[in-house]
């Protein structure tokens, strides 16, 4: 959970952009070790080879963008460390376009793997209730998936995020 400069958690109105970014990337992080708990079980032989594939997927884009914040985190650290905290106006703008879509990728896996742990979660209480996990897969099939994150969907994300990357690769340069 993200809490503000006061160490109380703040309400949407009051948070910044940059408050929005650490509380995505915080809700993030906790997902993500949520999802990541779940790896002993998803290696069981007996786990569905549809549930496995989609937990595969889901980590691997969890990994991609945990490296992804720790980039972004770093060039902008050098950026400040360049120009100062205001950086004459380049600072708020890299972190804007580059942070725009990191941002929607952030927030798009963190609901994503969150919808794939309910689904994790249903088919473990299934099985401790009796259920082969067959039959636990069959009605955890019926829940829907968790789509799988696309960042080539249309919109800016992805020129955006490309973008960033370009930019942190020129000015690591």
């Amino acid at each position: 959970m993200y809490l503000g400069e006061n160490g109380q958690q703040p309400s949407e109105a009051d948070l910044s952009y940059m408050d929005k970014f650490k509380k995505a990337v915080a809700d993030f992080t906790a997902v993500y070790e949520n999802l990541r708990a779940n790896e002993a079980y998803m290696a069981k032989p007996t786990t569905d080879p549809r549930l496995r594939s989609e937990y595969d997927s889901m980590i691997d884009k969890g990994d991609y963008i945990q490296i992804s914040i720790n980039k972004a985190n770093e060039a902008l650290s050098t950026v400040k460390g360049w120009f100062g905290m205001d950086g004459l106006g380049f600072v708020p703008i890299v972190a804007g376009l580059v942070g725009a879509g990191l941002l929607a990728a952030v927030v798009k896996w963190t609901t994503d793997a969150y919808q794939l742990n309910a689904k994790i979660e249903e088919q473990k209480r299934l099985e401790s209730r009796g259920m082969t996990p067959q039959q636990a897969s069959n009605i955890v099939g019926k829940m829907g998936g968790a789509p799988l994150l696309s960042l080539g969907g249309g919109g800016l994300g992805m020129p955006l995020l490309i973008g960033g990357m370009l930019l942190f690769k020129f000015l690591r340069k």
